[in-house]
């Protein structure tokens, strides 16, 4: 296993990233950022240049293994799409932190990445480019869908349904059997006791719906 990889992104959450590639023993070559000097230094690595670099990924890195290191759902997706347009043999491994406690008969498609203190229990699947943030807990039979994201500290009950770039925040609690509609946000410390619907914006404890036809593609603004 060629065990270099780059990290897309440079902020403070790729940083995060780029401690636990270090703790699994990965290489990391650098980081790629659009947005950031070429030559930077973040931590003891180098900010590379920009996507273009990923046209010859085994001559400009000596591997092809890339961890998308940005914590929007939304953009996360476009880069991910902006890759594929680039080089489409670009491997994107699944990123599990060797201090979290994943159950082995779990599911976790490629690109996700799951942060530290983390616990996710048995038939869970995890699909592709998802983020399990720090301290979160899932519980059994519970389902990420591709490109949806935990804060830090959520807790998932079982059989949770977490749909397409949904977004769950900080120190938020989902109940039992409940579903999270796609592209919708779990406001901060709030507690869902029924389904969130479709793009919709849920606060409160109990969670109730502040707004519809919500759009959370710049959470992170």
């Amino acid at each position: 296993m060629n065990n270099k990889i780059v990290i897309l992104g440079s902020s403070g959450h790729a940083k995060v990233i780029a401690e636990i590639l270090e703790s699994l023993d990965y290489e990391i070559v650098g980081f790629i950022d659009s947005f950031a000097e070429k030559g930077k230094q973040v931590l003891d690595y180098q900010v590379l240049g920009d996507e273009t670099m990923f046209e010859d990924p085994n001559n400009n890195f000596g591997t092809s293994n890339v961890v998308i290191a940005v914590g929007d759902n939304h953009k996360r997706a476009l880069v991910h799409n902006k890759l594929l347009t680039i080089n489409k043999s670009l491997n994107f491994p699944a990123i599990i932190s060797p201090f979290s406690t994943v159950s082995s008969r779990c599911v976790i498609g490629e690109g996700t990445v799951i942060m530290s203190n983390v616990v996710i229990n048995c038939e869970t699947i995890i699909n592709e480019f998802c983020l399990v943030n720090t301290s979160s807990v899932i519980e059994h039979e519970c389902t990420l869908d591709s490109f949806s994201s935990l804060a830090p500290g959520v807790i998932l009950g079982g059989n949770v349904l977490v749909k397409e770039k949904a977004f769950v925040g900080i120190g938020s609690t989902i109940i039992q059997k409940r579903t999270v509609g796609k592209e919708s946000v779990v406001a901060a410390g709030s507690t869902v006791v029924k389904d969130v619907p479709l793009k919709s914006l849920v606060a409160g404890s109990p969670a109730v719906v502040k707004k519809q036809d919500y759009s959370n593609d710049n959470l992170f603004a």
